[in-house]
């Protein structure tokens, strides 16, 4: 097939998953034969500034800009996958496009201006069936309330009546949890396909030091990520790596004492190997998240997975029986003996899972699918 991909591309210093799913989602599908092709625009550091923030704002509102129509036609696709438009892509040229049209939805964006219904360390869904007069109260995005007005502007629509969303043919979530949140905001059932992330990863032989290193967290350090939070529940007896950058950076580093230790940013190809000798990896996310790779890392090398009971990793945890699940300090502790006490079993567990659930091939597979369905429909 010739699959064309829209992606707009964050600044390089801000970490995105996003980008790097595109990335890996375009490279997994040539090497499955496809013919793809990849129309990007990105968020350089160099691009700030008000005229940027101007035109972004305008695009937001109206969905005006690049690429045109007659940019998306002249690629002769079989199918065009777009997936984050915000901030340098326009959507109406998208949405002349004649053929299969698929959107991936990373994040809740299209009915909340912080994109992660989460807000002063809660989840919020004050903007959801409202005039999200509440987002820009709160400068939900950026912490700016001007700079929340555009996408406050665009998030008056309901998302299944914004203009990529209801023109899309297949609607694309990480998750169940994803799609629960989507069919609350009225989008239909039937446009909405769980398909997650695969990654390219060997999965890994059990070491003899499993778990003799104690516990890790890897994330980006800010409020939705609940480190912080992690770090104040932690039992002091218990050893802890934490792995991530971010704006709160300086105080996860000087909230680890004792046998709690801030490691930073690593090369993913350490902290792979850091998760083949880790007794579990600790997700505290307090926002839904819609598909985080870092599972599907941590099935890969066979590490148990305890994740705070909000999230979509516990979704998936409680789904698998790939470790277990915590909602305060008492059932954190309990989490991390149940998850010690199976390490080994739950070792052999998790790659059989990563094989069967979250590889390139099963992705690609999943996804060819889906374009097969809506060429033929």
């Amino acid at each position: 097939m010739r699959i064309t991909i829209v992606h707009s591309f964050y600044r390089k210093s801000v970490p995105s998953g996003e980008n790097q799913v595109v990335l890996g989602q375009c490279q997994a599908l040539k090497n499955f034969g496809h013919e793809v092709t990849l129309i990007d625009a990105s968020t350089d550091e160099d691009k700030l500034g008000i005229f940027f923030s101007l035109s972004s704002s305008i695009r937001v509102i109206t969905g005006l800009g690049p690429p045109g129509a007659r940019t998306i036609t002249s690629q002769n696709a079989d199918i065009l996958h777009v997936h984050n438009t915000f901030p340098n892509v326009g959507w109406r040229g998208l949405v002349q496009w004649p053929g299969p049209l698929v959107h991936t939805l990373h994040n809740f964006r299209p009915m909340c201006s912080a994109a992660t219904l989460f807000r002063d360390g809660a989840p919020c869904h004050d903007c959801m069936g409202h005039i999200p007069t509440a987002a820009i109260r709160h400068g939900c995005y950026g912490g700016s309330r001007l700079k929340t007005i555009p996408l406050a502007i665009r998030n008056s629509v309901p998302p299944n009546r914004q203009g990529l969303l209801r023109r899309a043919d297949a609607l694309i979530v990480g998750s169940e949890m994803g799609r629960s949140k989507y069919l609350a905001a009225g989008v239909p059932r039937q446009r909405l396909h769980v398909i997650p992330n695969g990654i390219g990863v060997a999965s890994s032989q059990a070491p003899p030091n499993r778990g003799r290193f104690g516990w890790v967290v890897a994330a980006r350090l800010d409020a939705a990520k609940g480190v912080l939070e992690l770090l104040e529940d932690w039992p002091k007896d218990q050893p802890l790596d934490v792995y991530g950058s971010g704006p709160l950076e300086e105080v996860v580093a000087a909230s680890c004492n004792g046998q709690t230790s801030f490691k930073g940013s690593v090369a993913l190809e350490d902290l792979r190997k850091r998760l083949t000798t880790a007794r579990g990896l600790i997700i505290p996310s307090r926002w839904p998240e819609m598909n985080p790779t870092i599972v599907s890392e941590a099935l890969a090398q066979g590490t148990p997975i305890i994740a705070y009971h909000v999230n979509t990793a516990a979704e998936v945890v409680e789904r698998f029986d790939i470790g277990a699940t915590y909602s305060n300090a008492r059932t954190l502790v309990q989490a991390l003996n149940d998850v010690a006490d199976r390490q080994f079993s739950l070792h052999e567990r998790n790659r059989a899972i990563y094989e069967s659930e979250y590889t390139y091939e099963v992705w690609v597979a999943r996804l060819e699918t889906l374009y097969r369905k809506l060429l033929q429909s």
